[in-house]
């Protein structure tokens, strides 16, 4: 074996892949192999270049031992640049009548041989390529079958987006719609890619990244305006698509603090829209007129783009996400505008509008609008718990748009009883705004009150110590950035973010018998069902409540009967039911 890995000059991955070969061939065997087969490795030259010659006749050697299914699945499989689950491999590398089961057992044959690794993440098996193999497996590929691969590659990523775009804007589990497309970054933009920088595709691309606004708005708008601008440069796509895009770039370009490109957006947007006759497309224009015209301070028009595209939504009752966020917006425009009442009735109503549908994203936004008002009126401890309700969700959906936001009101509260604590929060904003944009979207009344806020802490504090709670900010990672900003003692567990009235009334019997106790067989005997149906049922309770543990459930299930119990409609979320309830205007 000592031979052996001299032979193999060290090679940390050339070793990992002769050791796949120690259950068919002994190390002397694949010694004589290698000094029979490949003379390059007889050199006794030392350098980079031998290294690479070495490896190469390593994979050579490896890629000659695979039988023509698996040497066929490794070209194929090298398309994913990141990591890829078994769902993926069979859609993307099968195809030509293969059947899919086939596909995932040639993976794990290929684990087997140390050609893919299998990783976890969240509890779930990924499977990826080194960079030196995958680019291996592509030389394998001619470019007509390498265009196919592709292709699928990105047909696949595109309906998986589609997908988790109509979840998330229906809110339909957000916090697992908003999770959804975490591992798969590098495998999206390899997608993305393709469409937009291959001739005939680009209006693939152009959905696509409209599809993805709900990544790009809470916390990518760089790379999203990126992808957008590339795919609206071809001209490619029906009238509809480039409105809808046009749409969201001009929302990047508000969050990037960039007016001149999002004015432009919204005047073609408006245009096409209008060419069209179409209400829908034009409240969206409307809505992205209004975010404009709010990021440049212009609070007169932007309201009034906002008052518009809401009456078209009260009038077609269409409230997806987008929609329920101008009624957020609206009321904080208001408030800035001095009118903190008619504020707070539009943000009660996105509030009550959310909680009825489950939009945990909007219902995060009015609270935030809630709080802001809030701290606008004085009432610092009302703010600070809308504000901190704000930043709970928040947290669960990974949107880290809106946890600076949240962050930075927080910031401004605790000034008074405790400035080092607010010095800390305003660093750590320092750090989160960056991969973001501008901050605060340079929106002149929020950074005002920001420089107002530092001032006075430098006041308190002296500057070496301001310099040094803000320091101490800055260096936090995002997760204890969050728990700083919600206290140690409040880190968050997951909240019921959902209406135990989503369950269908199989789940809601399901959840009322473990909150008894029972286990899922018992529940099985309980209903006459199998374990595993039970089992599932529970799974999806899980899944629509936001939860983590049977515990979680049954405590739902107590507080649904305890609000049946005193008359209230329907059942609220703990963080809901803390608010009054107001009639919701049509």
């Amino acid at each position: 074996m000592e031979a052996l890995c001299a032979r193999l000059d060290g090679i940390p991955l050339v070793i990992e892949l002769a050791a796949a070969r120690v259950r068919s061939l002994t190390p002397q065997k694949m010694l004589e192999h290698l000094n029979d087969s490949y003379s390059v490795l007889t050199s006794q030259t030392r350098g980079p270049a031998v290294r690479h010659q070495t490896l190469r006749a390593l994979v050579d050697w490896s890629y000659n031992l695979c039988s023509d299914c698996q040497r066929a699945l490794w070209a194929r499989a090298a398309v994913f640049p990141g990591s890829f689950d078994l769902g993926a491999a069979a859609s993307v590398c099968g195809g030509d009548g293969q059947d899919p089961s086939l596909v995932i057992e040639t993976i794990l044959e290929l684990v087997d041989k140390s050609i893919v690794a299998r990783e976890t993440r969240s509890g779930r098996d990924r499977y990826r390529m080194l960079e030196t193999l995958r680019q291996y497996g592509t030389s394998k590929l001619g470019p007509a079958e390498n265009d196919l691969v592709r292709r699928r590659h990105r047909d696949y990523f595109a309906s998986l987006v589609e997908g988790a775009e109509a979840g998330f804007s229906a809110a339909s589990d957000q916090k697992r719609w908003a999770t959804a497309l975490n591992d798969e970054r590098t495998n999206l933009r390899s997608a993305l890619e393709y469409s937009v920088g291959t001739e005939g595709e680009a209006a693939a691309g152009l959905r696509m990244a409209s599809d993805l606004w709900f990544v790009w708005v809470r916390g990518a708008a760089r790379e999203g305006s990126y992808w957008l601008d590339r795919a609206l440069a071809s001209e490619a796509g029906s009238k509809k698509q480039r409105v809808q895009a046009l749409r969201v770039r001009a929302w990047m370009a508000a969050l990037q603090g960039d007016p001149c490109n999002g004015r432009a957006a919204v005047e073609e947007a408006q245009s096409i829209a209008a060419d069209l006759r179409d209400e829908h497309l034009a409240a969206l224009a409307d809505q992205a007129a209004g975010e404009v015209a709010f990021a440049g301070g212009d609070l007169a028009t932007a309201a009034a783009s906002f008052e518009k595209a809401i009456a078209y939504h009260r009038r077609t009752q269409e409230w997806s996400a987008v929609a329920l966020l101008s009624l957020a917006q609206l009321g904080w425009i208001k408030g800035l505008q001095g009118n903190t009442e008619s504020g707070a009735r539009l943000g009660d109503e996105c509030r009550i509008r959310s909680e009825r549908c489950g939009n945990v994203w909007s219902l995060s936004w009015a609270y935030w609008v809630l709080g802001a008002l809030a701290w606008t009126n004085g009432d610092r401890c009302l703010a600070e718990k809308q504000i901190r309700e704000s930043l709970t969700i928040r947290t669960q959906i990974e949107d880290w748009l809106g946890i600076p936001f949240a962050i930075e009101i927080l910031a401004w509260i605790s000034q008074h009883d405790d400035p080092d604590r607010s010095a800390k929060l305003l660093g750590v904003n320092e750090s989160l705004w960056v991969p973001i944009g501008l901050p605060l979207f340079g929106f002149a009344p929020l950074t005002a009150m920001h420089e107002q806020c530092s001032r006075k802490l430098r006041q308190a504090l002296g500057d070496a110590g301001f310099e040094d709670a803000y320091g101490a900010g800055k260096r936090l990672s995002p997760t204890d950035s969050v728990s700083l900003a919600l206290g140690e003692a409040a880190t968050p567990e997951p909240l019921v973010l959902h209406a135990v009235s989503v369950l269908t009334s199989r789940e809601r019997e399901v959840a009322n018998l473990v909150a008894q106790g029972m286990s899922n067989r018992e529940v099985a005997t309980a209903l006459i069902i199998s374990q595993r149906t039970a089992e599932s049922h529970v799974q999806r309770i899980l899944t629509k409540l936001g939860l983590n543990s049977r515990t979680q459930i049954a405590r739902s299930v107590l507080e649904a009967e305890a609000t049946r119990t005193s008359h209230t409609s329907d059942f609220l979320t703990p963080v809901a039911r803390r608010w009054t309830r107001s009639s919701v205007p049509k």
